[in-house]
């Protein structure tokens, strides 16, 4: 999780530079992707809390 975390800071960094309608596109993208990793750390956590049984569920869904 913290790669992506770190791939995306870094991918913002880069799009601060670009053309406003290019900017406008990647921000919406953005937004999409942190909540989908938002989603995706409070199923994990969930997960981990439930145990094994529900890790296996869980690494079988992703």
């Amino acid at each position: 999780m913290a790669a992506h975390e770190k791939n995306v800071a870094e991918f913002r960094a880069r799009i601060a530079k670009e053309k406003r309608e290019n900017k406008a596109e990647y921000d919406e993208k953005l937004a999409e992707l942190d909540a989908k990793t938002t989603d995706m750390k409070r199923k994990l956590a969930d997960f981990k809390e439930n145990g094994q049984d529900s890790w296996k569920t869980f690494s079988g869904r992703v």
